[in-house]
């Protein structure tokens, strides 16, 4: 009766807390620009005075595994789970899935890198336009300089040959939109810089071929393209709340995506970016925060100002599915369990990510939910099971019993 009463007690803490992002401890105080979820349990965010941290148990805890005074960093990104690339004020590299880093010695002004399929990377620049590297930014080929344009500020790709770049004209308010179909190699001119809004743009992320997104801080900035960048269009609010001012977009899926900006301010929208809502942040007002990336629709983090860290394993959670999956589409074997623990979901669903916690209300578990998991390390009793799927969130029990 005990672990029933606590799991009871558990699972309404864990309901209860649904509906917001939470505010995770962070090891830095240092402003951290990006973020990035190599995996459900991985992930790396970047910042100043060469701050790099790292968490291992999906955004729970972090550590922080870099601190270089005379760098800084606003982005990373990874080529497969082990090798990724940090850019800012210098290009640094890891073979060992952010546990070391080291410097490629390439001093500049960094602003946006793409590592794409069979180690192709880019990495753009105002000043010194774009680079393109063919064996994950160990060497490097400059394709546009300021002999040969405008430097290129924030990119986008969709696969492995076609991508969205901005280029910046002089003092950095207006920007053509420039498009490659061979990798980065030659890029074609889609917009006039006259044809612009005058606006000072932070993210450009695109959906597909198509559809896009464009975001920044001046004149309250979120547009949407449904053209390939020939035209764009300001988005709709739901809330006057929603201040407008945004530092990054991320795009999860066709219907799904995120916004954050000033104010500790987080937007979602979940008809393909036509209309935006608010969400709670779990940040302060006072808070900006400056990078949001999701692994799928429920788990993410946002980070920001004087290392804030942000996290949701819903979605933000004030949706929920036309149709979420009941808690007899997914069937748990042997329950009770000793040892491994499958998972066997009925029906089309697609199972993401699960998280187990004990009768405490702890998490003790966070690991991709397609593979058997191993619970012979967990002590018996009641455990909690939220199982992220492709139809929604499900919660079931599991009593580990030896």
């Amino acid at each position: 009766m005990k672990y029933l009463l606590l799991l009871s007690l558990s699972l309404g803490q864990f309901l209860s807390a649904f509906g917001q992002f939470e505010a995770i401890p962070s090891p830095t105080n240092q402003h951290l620009r990006d973020v990035l979820f190599v995996n459900p349990s991985l992930a790396v965010a970047v910042g100043d005075s060469g701050v790099i941290i790292r968490t291992t148990d999906g955004g729970q805890t972090w550590d922080l595994v870099l601190e270089a005074d005379q760098e800084s960093f606003v982005k990373v990104d990874f080529f497969n789970q082990l090798d990724g690339i940090a850019i800012g004020s210098n290009i640094f590299l890891t073979s060992d899935a952010g546990k070391t880093w080291t410097s490629q010695n390439q001093p500049g002004y960094f602003v946006d890198v793409e590592a794409l399929p069979n180690s192709v990377c880019l990495v753009s620049s105002p000043e010194s336009g774009l680079w393109r590297s063919t064996d994950q930014g160990k060497t490097w080929d400059v394709l546009l300089d300021e002999t040969k344009g405008a430097g290129i500020t924030h990119m986008s790709f969709i696969g492995s040959m076609n991508g969205y770049a901005l280029q910046s004209g002089q003092g950095g308010g207006t920007m053509s939109t420039i498009h490659t179909s061979d990798g980065g190699v030659s890029w074609d001119t889609i917009e006039a810089q006259s044809g612009q809004d005058n606006t000072i743009l932070e993210a450009l992320e695109f959906v597909n071929g198509n559809v896009g997104f464009r975001a920044g801080w001046y004149n309250g900035h979120l547009t949407r393209t449904e053209d390939g960048a020939v035209n764009w269009t300001p988005v709709t609010y739901t809330d006057p709340i929603i201040q407008g001012q945004w530092y990054d977009v991320h795009p999860v899926s066709a219907d799904i995506a995120f916004v954050c900006g000033w104010y500790g301010s987080i937007a979602k929208t979940t008809d393909g970016g036509l209309t935006w809502f608010p969400l709670e942040s779990g940040a302060s007002s006072t808070t900006s925060l400056y990078g949001i990336h999701f692994i799928h629709q429920y788990l993410g983090c946002a980070v920001g100002y004087g290392g804030a860290i942000v996290r949701t394993t819903n979605g933000g959670g004030t949706v929920q599915t036309e149709n979420p999956p009941s808690n007899n589409q997914i069937s748990i074997h042997p329950n009770p369990a000793t040892d491994q623990v499958y998972l066997i979901p009925k029906d089309e669903v697609t199972l993401l990510d699960l998280e187990v916690w004990d009768a405490r209300g702890l998490s003790v578990m966070i690991m991709e939910a397609a593979e058997p998991f191993d619970v012979s390390s967990l002590p018996n009793g009641w455990y909690l099971l939220k199982i992220n799927t492709s139809r929604g969130l499900v919660t079931e029990k599991l009593l580990i019993q030896r």
